[in-house]
């Protein structure tokens, strides 16, 4: 995982330049696309840049 140099990833070992796996079989993969982030809020602006999201996500999350 050569975009990840420095990182440790416990429980995840390399299966390509840019992927990992653990024992669970969850895959871990980076991508690139030459493309300006699409945020919610300027990063300058951490809280609500973290409202924003948190609203975005939430639906996204399964309850129980």
């Amino acid at each position: 995982m050569r975009a990840l140099l420095g990182v440790e990833l416990p429980g995840y070992r390399t299966v390509d330049a840019d992927a990992g796996l653990n024992d669970h079989g969850d895959v871990l993969s980076l991508h690139f696309f030459d493309l300006p982030p699409d945020l919610p809020a300027a990063l300058g602006d951490g809280p609500a840049l973290r409202h924003r999201l948190t609203h975005f996500t939430a639906p996204a999350v399964p309850r129980g």
